[in-house]
């Protein structure tokens, strides 16, 4: 079975359009992973502690969850549900 080069387009179009979308993802995800890290370190610097696991796994976490792992690590760090005080 051979296929003409119009009847290639579409699979060209949508693989394309798949793969932009997987490597944005990825970078999202890479982008969250890294202000979790920074912010885990400010979070340290203040005396505070990390809730629930230490740094590297929530940058791990962030890094395989996304957006909502991240959502979760400001949650437990940063909202109202934070038991510290001195949450912000």
């Amino acid at each position: 079975m051979t296929f003409s080069s119009n009847e290639m387009v579409p699979f060209v179009i949508f693989g394309t359009i798949g793969l932009i979308g997987w490597v944005g993802c990825g970078l999202v995800n890479i982008v969250f992973s890294i202000a979790v890290g920074r912010d885990s370190r400010a979070v340290r610097t203040k005396g505070r502690s990390l809730v629930l696991v230490p740094r590297w796994a929530w940058i791990l976490a962030t890094l395989f969850g996304g957006v909502l792992v991240g959502a979760l690590y400001w949650a437990v760090h940063h909202s109202s549900l934070s038991k510290d005080e001195n949450a912000v």
